[in-house]
């Protein structure tokens, strides 16, 4: 009896489909934004901490389900814990790998001796972002302008090759004035503005697509990895969580201090263990150096560990809050600037256009 050959791996299929590759969850295409796969990543390891996994291990069979820059960031970040690094100090060594927010939370917990309890309070934050995401106005603002810009600038340029040149034939034949002589220079300018424009949207997508070319633009001009608002969103969370497990905040403060990404942030966190060293109430501390609202350091004042936690985190949900709606209102006055501007354009062509119209009428009509 014979027996047919065994497929090679190129031949190999699964439910028909021809598998020449490995399968995998996800795409050479990303599917999923940077701060999604970092919480992937923190789930990954917490599992491993808590079930004691090698944590090498599961990162590399993590890392084998992404494409492109952050897999090599999984492998760096195996590799040097394969190396002895420790896990934090190896998060620090491979930037993008965690938000800085959550290193420092791990740096934290480890130093407190809570790490346990700071997976779980990181786990607690994820679950909260997914369940309200935050909004990316900005983004979609941004891709529907470009979108209207790059129609706009089709038609002008239509109007520069198709539509001018005929307007002067007439003009030179009816001996009618140049009815587009007021944007002459716009018009001539109009591979310039395609050229900025392309750049533009080059731009964008490469540093929408890129999280380690947005970490080298951050790096050469000097802009801080976050904006401070959701440095204190994130730094009253951390002060949350070390209330909630009952660690002395002088030591939580020492450790923002020194290893938070935000200068700001370090600053204020110094003064005001400086003034506690003192003999400052914490929350008095915290008012001084602008960090707390009078308001806020009153509500917390005389309260328990759980209450205190419990406030702490509702500020930080407010301030969140505040971010967006603050976000809301300069997206919503960038509609009505960017209206102004175009309608402005088209009314200056339509006035050109319509006054050729209006003289040509008129030389006929003589």
């Amino acid at each position: 009896m014979q027996h047919k050959a065994e497929p090679t791996p190129k031949q190999r299929k699964f439910l028909g489909i021809s598998t020449a590759h490995p399968w995998k969850s996800s795409t050479w295409i990303p599917g999923s934004a940077l701060r999604d796969s970092q919480a992937t990543l923190m789930a990954v390891l917490r599992a491993g901490i808590q079930q004691s996994l090698p944590l090498p291990l599961l990162i590399q069979s993590l890392a084998s389900e992404y494409p492109g820059g952050y897999r090599i960031t999984l492998l760096k970040l195996a590799k040097l814990l394969e190396r002895g690094v420790p896990l934090i100090d190896a998060l620090e060594q491979v930037p993008d790998a965690l938000s800085e927010h959550d290193v420092l939370g791990l740096r934290l917990g480890n130093q407190s001796g809570m790490l346990i309890p700071a997976l779980l309070e990181m786990k607690s934050t994820e679950a909260e972002n997914i369940t309200t995401p935050g909004l990316r106005l900005w983004r979609d603002a941004w891709i529907y302008w470009l979108v209207v810009i790059g129609i706009m600038l089709v038609v002008i340029t239509f109007i520069k090759y198709r539509v001018a040149g005929t307007l002067r034939n007439i003009n030179a034949e009816f001996g009618i004035s140049n009815p587009l002589r007021f944007m002459s220079g716009f018009l001539d300018s109009v591979l310039w503005i395609w050229g900025i424009f392309l750049v533009i949207v080059l731009f964008l997508v490469a540093t929408g697509w890129s999280f380690r070319l947005r970490r080298w633009i951050r790096g050469m001009f000097g802009f801080p990895v976050s904006h401070i608002g959701e440095s204190n969103v994130s730094v009253l969370r951390l002060l949350g969580m070390t209330v909630k497990n009952g660690r002395p905040l002088v030591g939580a403060l020492s450790t923002i201090a020194k290893y938070h990404t935000h200068g700001a942030i370090r600053n204020k966190m110094l003064l005001a263990r400086n003034e506690i060293e003192q003999g400052a109430e914490v929350w008095d501390a915290l008012r001084s150096v602008h960090f707390l609202r009078a308001s806020q350091a009153e509500a917390l004042r005389g309260e328990s560990s759980a209450t205190q936690a419990w406030l702490l985190r509702s500020f930080a949900r407010e301030q969140k809050d505040n971010l967006e709606d603050r976000e809301r209102v300069w997206v919503a006055w960038l509609y009505p600037i960017m209206v102004l501007i175009l309608g402005t354009i088209i009314f200056l062509l339509s006035v050109g256009v319509f006054g050729f119209l209006s003289n040509m009428i008129s030389s006929v009509a003589r």
